[in-house]
Parts: C-alpha cells; structure tokens; sequence
C-alpha cells in the first residue's frame, strides 16, 4: 500500500511538472509571438491550459508585444477564459499604442465596457491615433473610467488636461466631448488644467465654452486653483475670459484674500490688475491687508496699499491691519501702512 502511495505521488508530481512546463511555454511562445506554436500548445493541451487559467497571462504577454496573430489564437480557443482575458489584454495593447492589436481583441469582445477600458489607456497613455480609432468604433467620449486606469470619478478630458496633451484634448472635443462634465469631485477639465499649470490647454477649454466660473464641492473655481502653485499664465487666461474675482470658497475667501496669505505676490498683483476688491470682507470681518499683515507678507502688504485699500477697518474683534501687524510683532509692516495712512 505504501509502494502504491507512493508510485500516485510520484504521478501526480510528474503531471505537475509537465503541466508547468506546459503553461510556462506557451507564456514564452505568446510573449515571442510564436502563433504557430501557441496554436500547437492550445490544441495538444488544451485542458492543462485550461485548468490553470495559463491563458489569460499568455494573452497579456502577447498583447504588451503587439503579438496580434498569438492573441488571435488565443481568443479563438475554448481552453482560453477570453472575457477575463480581454479586459487585461486591451489595457495592456492600449497602453503601448498597438493599434492592430486593440482592433483585434475589442472585434472579438464586442463588448463596450472593453472598447472604453481601451480609451482611458490610450487617454493616460496620449495614444491619440488609439484613441481615435476606439471612438470610431463606439467608445464613449464622455464615461468617467472605473477600471483603475485613471483617478476614480474622473473623465477622459479631465485625464488628458492635467497632463496639458493637448491633441487628445483636440481630440476629445471634436467627438462632443462635453468641457463641463464633472468629476466625482465635482471638478472639470478647466480645473485639472488650472491646478496643473496647464495654460496652452486650459485656453483650448476656454474656447469650448467651459464655464471659467463653476466651483468644485469645496466650492473652488478654476481660477482658486491656479493660486496653490502660483499658475500666472493659467491666470491670465481665465482672467481675460471672465472668471470672477469676487467667488468665495466654502471658507469665506475670495482669492485676493486667499493670495494675501501667501508668498505669490505677482499673482496678487495680477488679480489687483483685473479689479479684484481690495476692501472685500470676509465673513470673520478680515480683509486682505489685514491678512496680509497677520501672516507677515510686507511685499503683499505694500502691493494692496498700492490699490488704496481703507486702512481703518476693523473685524469682529475691533482689530485693524496695523493692529494685526503689531500683535505679529511686525512693526515694519505696521509703520507702513501707517505711512500709507498718513500720506
């Protein structure tokens, strides 16, 4: 009984092993494009391909190829699970730009969900002519992708703005793709471009018709974007296409306060240049000279006293810039805006 124990092991191990090598050679052969070869492996041992799902990574490793006649192969035998394996493959054809490839594998899905997989590859990847050919074919130009080929809630125009390709985002316009849809954020294109310095871009948005003026959940334009890195350009182009210098964000600044706050002076100067209200309020009684002066921005400070700025409001604690100067113990910034008083 022991010998026999042994003698099925020793079967069963052998099996194994064959199987293995089996599974392993046809990844070599996808992967070198051998189909003549693929196509032997498939017929000899289709239930050991089948067995350990081999096909499905053969199918990937001759799709990152550009192997189109291995995939062929592939797809057409029953040994192969091609609806998990498409998915993988077109990801994987899509992100490398293999044209054909793509064509083969989405004609032989037919499935939708596949074709739009394809395009959010060839949109993180800027394969134009990719994604060209996938919209042709039905890919639709305005999903918002959830295949982990891009953020989660974003879409295909949001995707090519923040990397500023701008022949996809020519691309994508030309197929109706809408420069307003919003992300699950509740962010647009023109903001991805915005926040991203994206000015070339966010000027082809503009020309769209994308609204300079809507916010995000928190209550952000496209234009409070550009002030966290300091996008002057990106600026300008909003600025010169209507954005409002006078919306609040959903803590109450605008973005001449918000700027205030911060080492950007040319952009301060930028948005005094297009009329920004230098005595506007905020909710807590601040302006942006005294928020200027509370965070002690001497250059901001000297840039809004150039826009004449009333000098003696007073916020909910009775405090005035200079008061809020002297409290930071900067008297220099205070003895300017005394200065500026005076004169």
């Amino acid at each position: 009984m022991r010998r026999l124990g042994l003698l099925c092991a020793i079967t069963v191990m052998i099996a194994a092993a064959a199987t293995g090598e089996v599974n392993a050679d046809l990844l070599r052969a996808a992967r070198e494009g051998d189909a003549e070869t693929v196509q032997d492996l498939l017929n000899q041992h289709g239930p050991e391909i089948a067995e350990a799902n081999s096909g499905v990574a053969a199918i990937k490793a001759a799709a990152e190829q550009g192997h189109t006649e291995a995939i062929r192969a592939l797809l057409a035998s029953p040994a192969v699970d091609s609806e998990k394996a498409v998915g993988v493959a077109v990801a994987a054809a899509a992100m490398r730009g293999y044209i054909e490839t793509v064509r083969v594998i989405v004609g032989h899905s037919g499935n939708l969900q596949v074709k739009n997989g394809a395009m959010a590859a060839a949109v993180l990847n800027e394969r134009v002519d990719l994604a060209r050919v996938l919209l042709s074919e039905g890919a639709d130009v305005n999903l918002r992708p959830t295949d982990g080929s891009s953020p989660p809630g974003t879409t295909y125009l949001w995707a090519a703005a923040r990397k500023g390709a701008v022949e996809m985002i020519d691309l994508l316009l030309k197929w109706g793709a809408d420069p307003n849809q919003r992300t699950k954020d509740g962010g647009t294109a023109l903001m991805s471009a915005a926040s991203n310095g994206r000015s070339e871009a966010l000027q082809m948005l503009v020309n769209a018709r994308a609204d300079v003026n809507a916010a995000d959940r928190n209550s952000q334009t496209a234009l409070m974007h550009t002030l966290i890195m300091s996008w002057t350009e990106c600026a300008r182009v909003l600025l010169a296409s209507g954005a409002d210098t006078e919306i609040a964000d959903k803590n109450g600044g605008t973005p001449l306060m918000n700027v205030a706050a911060t080492s950007h002076t040319s952009m301060l100067r930028l948005l005094l240049e297009w009329d920004a209200d230098v005595d506007a309020i905020h909710a807590e009684g601040f302006t942006p000279l005294m928020i200027a002066a509370f965070s002690g921005r001497l250059d901001n400070v000297k840039a809004l006293l150039a826009a004449k700025p009333d000098t003696d409001v007073r916020d909910k604690q009775g405090r005035t810039a200079i008061d809020h100067a002297r409290e930071r113990k900067r008297d220099d910034i205070a003895e300017v805006i005394e200065a500026a008083k005076d004169g």
